[in-house]
């Protein structure tokens, strides 16, 4: 047939294609290809929920902090602040807050 024609993406994929726009693949590097797709977005899935998580932790903590410490250098001792917010949390339907 035609000259193969390898066109990459970002260094992750590579579609080869005939010059006449035809993929010719059998079915071992069909399987191949799709485990591979997967893998990739599956991690960079796995990197942007990190991403997030981390944001949000992030923003949480410093809401926790601004409220215990109201303006002052530090907490006031035994306030339960952690364990009454979660409680409250839970309240709320909120999952793996407590």
């Amino acid at each position: 047939m035609g000259e193969w024609l390898a066109i990459q993406r970002e260094g992750v994929f590579k579609i080869n294609v005939y010059q006449d726009g035809c993929m010719k693949i059998n079915f071992k590097v069909l399987v191949g290809e799709i485990g591979r797709i997967h893998q990739h977005f599956q991690s960079q899935a796995f990197k942007a929920v990190n991403v997030s998580l981390t944001l949000r932790h992030w923003m949480i903590g410093g809401y926790i902090r601004e409220y215990e410490l109201k303006g002052r250098d530090r907490a006031v001792y035994g306030e339960r602040i952690i364990e009454t917010l979660a409680h409250e949390l839970v309240k709320k339907n909120l999952v793996r807050v407590d």
